[in-house]
């Protein structure tokens, strides 16, 4: 059970520094790269299928990492 915590949080911090990072990403293609709907709507692909996967899938391997680093896996 602590490992599956352990997973979960770290999913969850992932997807919060996975948001952080993008702030950034938006602010520098928006300015660069935006000028109609179509361009925006390229931006939120790169969120949906990028920056919130990627910062789930790490995040969750570092959870488990840190879970098994703990002794919480059997």
């Amino acid at each position: 059970m602590k490992q599956v915590l352990c997973v979960v949080v770290g999913a969850i911090a992932g997807v919060m520094l996975a948001t952080l990072l993008a702030y950034g990403f938006n602010h520098w293609y928006a300015e660069r790269y935006v000028r109609s709907d179509d361009d925006a709507n390229v931006l939120v692909g790169y969120y949906l299928f990028g920056f919130f996967p990627a910062g789930l899938l790490v995040g969750g391997y570092a959870g488990h990492r840190v879970g098994r680093r703990r002794g919480a896996a059997p």
